[in-house]
């Protein structure tokens, strides 16, 4: 894949997080759902992914460095995204803070892991932009609700 190709894919996942917070600016629902909960589902949902990308990640490493703490740190960040949708029936509050606590946690093992190798400059750049954009729309969520 190239690099253009997977930024535009990359980018292009902020949009459902995007909509949602827009929807949740005009006080407009989606199909009659409550667009921070929607907003909430789908953080949760990427965040498992993710999760999941770790293991996968660590199980296809002939010797892996750090293995099984590897494999914790992942199944600790699905576990924070089950949590968090969860959490969103509850109090989404708690939900969202949760859940971007859970994206700069899968950013810091990847960091402390080494997941990336020098080549990987670009994707690390990438993944920390993009982590950062996440935490912030989070973040934002969370103010558009207490303002609105």
């Amino acid at each position: 894949m190239t690099r253009l190709t997977t930024q535009i894919l990359a980018w292009s996942g902020l949009l459902p997080f995007v909509g949602a917070l827009l929807l949740t600016y005009g006080q407009q629902s989606l199909l009659g759902l409550y667009p921070p909960f929607v907003f909430a589902v789908y953080s949760g949902g990427i965040l498992a992914f993710m999760g999941g990308t770790l293991w996968g990640r660590v199980s296809h490493e002939a010797e892996p460095d750090y293995g099984p703490q590897r494999l914790l740190s992942s199944n600790l960040v699905a576990l924070l995204a089950i949590a968090g949708l969860l959490l969103a029936q509850l109090t989404i509050f708690v939900a969202l803070i949760l859940l971007a606590f859970g994206f700069w946690l899968f950013w810091y093992f990847e960091l402390r892991w080494r997941a990336y190798s020098e080549q990987d400059g670009f994707y690390a750049t990438l993944r920390r932009y993009l982590t950062w954009v996440v935490i912030g729309l989070h973040l934002l969520q969370v103010l558009i609700m207490l303002v609105a």
